[in-house]
């Protein structure tokens, strides 16, 4: 290859606990100060054998500074894990094979978001995940409180959360702001869906802030 005519890019992503996780670039788009480079990632998010993904891409040669982009996951799973709303017991996942946390959405026809919140950290007692969604413009406000009218468990494990809200597809963007408050932690995480189709979100690749 002619390296005074091209780049190569590589995209290396963290081992994760997916064997069907795929990582790829969709697009090199050329700015002003730096080059964007939009990373796209497609998981069948069972749990199963490590794998690490990456990807290598020849593109014309680049004299800029190169900034990461990643897009909203794409996911083969078009229904959600859980047969009904609510919360699910312990996943009973081993420490060192604990998967990320993260937000999967569906916009149905029917004028429904459907949410499910995957691998959250959460007491071990018969805790629900209790949430509310509220939509202004094009902002979605979701708070997210675990229920503590419960006797509390000495430990934490890894639980799924489904819910759903009354909310209309079709918008280009939305921005959600998702306030998690738990027996383990309270945070606000930042990001952006499309208002339409689905998707899912790694929660710590969003901007995130920590409180009491």
């Amino acid at each position: 290859m002619n390296f005074n005519a091209y780049s190569v890019l590589c995209v290396v992503d963290t081992l994760r606990p997916f064997p069907m996780y795929r990582i790829g670039v969709a697009g090199v788009n050329q700015t002003e100060d730096y080059v964007e480079v939009q990373v796209e990632r497609t998981v069948d998010a069972r749990v199963g054998s490590p794998v690490q993904a990456y990807a290598l891409v020849r593109v014309p040669w680049i004299s800029k500074d190169v900034k990461c982009v990643n897009l909203p996951f794409e996911t083969g799973i078009v229904d959600p894990y859980m047969p009904e709303l609510g919360t699910s017991e312990c996943l009973m996942i081993a420490k060192e094979e604990y998967p990320e946390e993260t937000f999967w959405f569906k916009f149905t026809e029917d004028g429904k978001l459907l949410i499910e919140r995957r691998n959250v950290m959460m007491n071990c007692a018969n805790t629900v995940l209790e949430a509310s969604v509220a939509q202004e413009e094009m902002k979605i406000v979701i708070e997210e409180t675990e229920s503590r009218d419960v006797d509390l468990a000495l430990c934490r494990c890894l639980k799924t959360a489904a819910y759903e809200a009354d909310m209309a597809n079709g918008s280009d963007s939305l921005q959600v702001e998702l306030h998690t408050s738990t027996t383990e932690f309270t945070r606000t995480a930042i990001f952006k869906i499309p208002g339409h189709g689905s998707g899912e979100i790694v929660v710590r690749d969003t901007e995130v802030s920590y409180g009491k």
